[in-house]
C-alpha cells in the first residue's frame, strides 16, 4: 500500500503566534490527567478558559485543535494587552 500526505497550503486553523500556541499545548499537557483550569493555571484562570468557549473541567485530551487555539489566542492577546 501506497500513502501519499499533501500538506494543506495554509492551516486550517489560525493561530495568532504559533509559539504562544506551543506554549499552551505543553502546558496543557504538563499533567496529563489534571483538568485544564489546574495545568494552565500559569497562563489562564477558569473565568478565561470559559470565556474562550471551552470547559475548564476537561482534560487536554478531549479537546480539538480548534479549542487550544482559541486558548492560545486568548492568552497572547492577554498577554500583548497587559504587556
Amino acid at each position: 500500500a501506497f500513502l501519499r500526505l499533501t500538506p494543506y497550503p495554509r492551516s486550517a486553523i489560525e493561530v495568532d503566534d504559533e509559539e504562544h500556541f506551543a506554549l499552551v499545548v505543553r502546558h496543557a499537557f504538563s499533567q496529563r490527567r489534571k483538568t485544564l483550569k489546574n495545568n494552565l493555571k500559569p497562563l489562564l484562570r477558569a473565568e478565561d478558559i470559559e470565556a474562550a468557549g471551552v470547559d475548564p473541567s476537561l482534560r487536554p485530551e478531549m479537546l480539538s485543535i480548534a479549542d487550544f487555539a482559541a486558548l492560545a489566542n486568548l492568552t497572547h492577546a492577554n498577554s500583548l494587552a497587559v504587556g
